[in-house]
């Protein structure tokens, strides 16, 4: 088990995105490292010299992540962006017109509200990054496919197995955040297809832990590869 879920589990105060308690998980080795080394990787780690390097391999990753579910709708969720169109448009918007008012370039939004460019118009669009460019393209691509070129109705499975085919329906999915698929899609609630908020909610919070959890184990292990690298002997 994870040093911080063994204190966490031993009754500390730990959230659980909080790594940086080396003060405390230092008391609690992971059964694979001896209880020496941990405390020299845990003084190592809240060291001045090694937050610096943090910093910078971070701002370094998400200059150069463009799979980062980056948008340009603010802060707020999808779901609450769709009940805002819907007062401004006086109808419910379609989840394309949601996905490129969160995904599109100032300018490109502003062709797009004044009847320049139509939800179709894929070529003339710039898009944010990449991955929301080549999801949009493929989605449209497929909704096309299967109900022709001026379909209306937006399909939440569809666009689900084209941005995560890997991940199942709970998870978080690309372009929908956190927020109910169901209702940022098409407009209706889980909660009236069988499935209410709550039971998502929950489910969504379980798996965000086990997310969390997850990386922490990737970036424990990538920190013991650091570790090593650190305390080697230099070769004569």
């Amino acid at each position: 088990m994870l040093p911080l879920l063994i204190a966490r589990n031993a009754g500390c105060d730990i959230a659980i995105d909080d790594n940086k308690q080396f003060n405390i998980i230092r008391q609690y080795p992971p059964d694979s490292v001896p209880d020496g080394v941990w405390a020299q990787m845990c003084d190592l780690w809240d060291s001045e010299a090694w937050r610096k390097k943090s910093t910078i391999a971070k701002s370094n990753r998400n200059k150069g992540n463009d799979k980062a579910a980056r948008h340009t709708g603010g802060s707020i969720g999808y779901d609450e962006y769709r009940a805002r169109m819907k007062r401004v448009f006086g109808r419910e918007p379609n989840f394309r017109e949601i996905f490129l008012l969160t995904h599109l370039d100032k300018a490109s939004k502003a062709k797009l509200l004044a009847g320049e460019l139509n939800l179709n118009s894929v070529d003339e669009m710039l898009f944010c990054n990449d991955r929301s460019k080549e999801a949009y393209a493929s989605y449209l691509e497929e909704m096309i496919d299967k109900n022709g070129l001026e379909f209306s109705v937006d399909d939440p499975e569809v666009w689900s197995r084209i941005v995560e085919p890997n991940l199942k329906r709970t998870r978080r999915v690309y372009g929908i955040g956190s927020s109910d698929i169901n209702y940022v899609v098409t407009g209706i609630a889980s909660s009236l297809s069988g499935v209410t908020q709550w039971e998502r909610r929950s489910r969504l919070e379980l798996e965000e832990e086990i997310r969390k959890e997850r990386q922490e184990r990737l970036e424990m292990q990538q920190q013991m590869k650091e570790f090593m690298k650190f305390t080697q002997c230099p070769t004569s």
